[in-house]
């Protein structure tokens, strides 16, 4: 969100980034939810839940970042 302010480069780069630092521990919570036997019901929920909005979080900057007029 504070890169938003300073610079349509600097918050490209960061959503980008973001985005896939997400996807990797999206990856990562998907796996450990579909193969740990210690994780009950509300844990795995739980766990897919906030990979949920981090999803969203960086859907809504691309969505943002898509608004600016760069070229």
């Amino acid at each position: 969100l504070g890169s938003s302010f300073a610079d349509p480069y600097v918050f490209g780069f960061v959503t980008m980034g973001l985005g896939w630092l997400t996807a990797a521990v999206a990856l990562v919570g998907v796996t450990a939810c579909l193969t740990s036997r210690r994780l009950g019901t509300r844990d795995r929920v739980l766990i897919l839940g906030v990979l949920v909005v981090a999803a969203a979080a960086i859907a809504m900057a691309v969505a943002t970042l898509g608004t600016y007029k760069c070229a």
